[in-house]
């Protein structure tokens, strides 16, 4: 499996598994671009411009008022784009949902 197929697997697994953040960065085992409950990189996420992955334009779940967020980058990144996999745990409470979207340069 290539890196990316691992990832997804990973997101997959914690996705039916039902984990947390703290249960899902263990399962992924690589340090995330992105992880929102760290201030500054929670800053970072508000400022980002993200996009529907057209690899997966139905999982560009929204993130704005998420109680955490997780993602990794994705290859096959461009000048242009940079395509993102990751979990979005909802500040309502309830199970995490997948986002795959692409970071647009600012």
């Amino acid at each position: 499996m290539n890196p990316d197929a691992l990832l997804l697997k990973a997101l997959d697994d914690a996705l039916r598994a039902g984990d947390d953040a703290d249960a899902a960065l263990a399962r992924v085992g690589l340090v995330p671009w992105l992880d929102s409950r760290r201030p500054e990189q929670a800053r970072a996420l508000a400022g980002a411009d993200l996009t529907p992955d057209p690899e997966a334009p139905h999982d560009c779940t929204p993130v704005q008022g998420a109680a955490a967020v997780l993602y990794w980058g994705l290859a096959a990144g461009s000048d242009k784009a940079a395509p993102i996999a990751g979990l979005v745990w909802p500040l309502t409470g309830g199970p995490a949902r997948l986002l795959r979207a692409l970071v647009m340069p600012p």
